[in-house]
């Protein structure tokens, strides 16, 4: 899985959105999201910059350029078992 579809996922579970209430609030399908964060497709960079607003990162952040800050993460759980799991890559 790419840089992008992991944030994707990690910043959804880290708000405890669905993939259906996070493709609702940034104006898309499920089915879209889906492929998203499953690393099959790339979103458009309207939707890009709308998942950015909803999870408060940067650009940079959401598609791995940077490091996502753990403060912007709320459960910091999520963000310590997704960084053991890219350190065992």
């Amino acid at each position: 899985m790419n840089e992008l579809a992991n944030n994707l996922k990690l910043l959804r579970e880290d708000r405890k959105y669905t993939k259906k209430e996070i493709a609702e609030l940034i104006g898309t399908t499920w089915h879209s999201y889906k492929n998203w964060e499953n690393g099959r497709y790339i979103p458009t960079l309207q939707s890009l910059i709308n998942l950015c607003k909803v999870y408060n990162v940067s650009l940079d952040e959401l598609v791995g350029l940077k490091k996502i800050k753990e403060s912007n993460l709320i459960n910091k759980d999520v963000f310590v078992e997704n960084t053991e799991n890219e350190e065992t890559k």
